[in-house]
């Protein structure tokens, strides 16, 4: 296990919130977590494992955190709002969970990513999210940690 840094934990967060609901609960497949903004609940799908309920966790919060409500199916611009809600929790739950100093660990190990993933305790699709939206200057540094390692 790589070296922890400033660490996340979505299960403190949601104890802190305590108007939030949460329940493990069957969800359609390809469901993974909603979060139902007029009812502040979340629900997980009792088929994902530790590192899944984390990640799904996260992002959930995150959309209740950014104060995104349903849109879905509501006006010409619903879908586009929903992706882009959608991606913005992501953003945020793999800036919360993926520390940059984490990285900075994991390009020193070498760039796995399902391995990388498995050390941070989030599925490599966190991950990528988190390497996706990186800042320029933490993907300068980052690409200059790769090059002194890769010599």
């Amino acid at each position: 296990m790589w070296p922890r840094t400033r660490e996340y934990n979505p299960w403190q967060d949601l104890h802190s919130k305590s108007e939030l609901t949460l329940g493990i609960c069957p969800l359609p497949a390809g469901l993974q977590g909603l979060y139902f903004s007029d009812i502040e609940a979340i629900a997980i799908t009792d088929q994902a494992d530790r590192i899944g309920r984390r990640c799904v966790l996260a992002h959930e919060l995150a959309h209740f955190d950014l104060g995104h409500r349903q849109c879905v199916g509501i006006g010409r611009f619903g879908a586009m709002y929903a992706r882009r809600q959608e991606r913005a929790a992501d953003q945020l739950a793999a800036e919360r969970l993926v520390a940059f100093e984490a990285l900075l660990v994991m390009a020193e190990y070498g760039f796995e990513t399902d391995e990388a993933a498995e050390n941070l305790d989030v599925t490599p699709g966190m991950l990528a999210v988190r390497l996706r939206n990186l800042t320029p200057a933490e993907s300068r540094t980052l690409d200059d940690i790769r090059k002194r390692f890769a010599a």
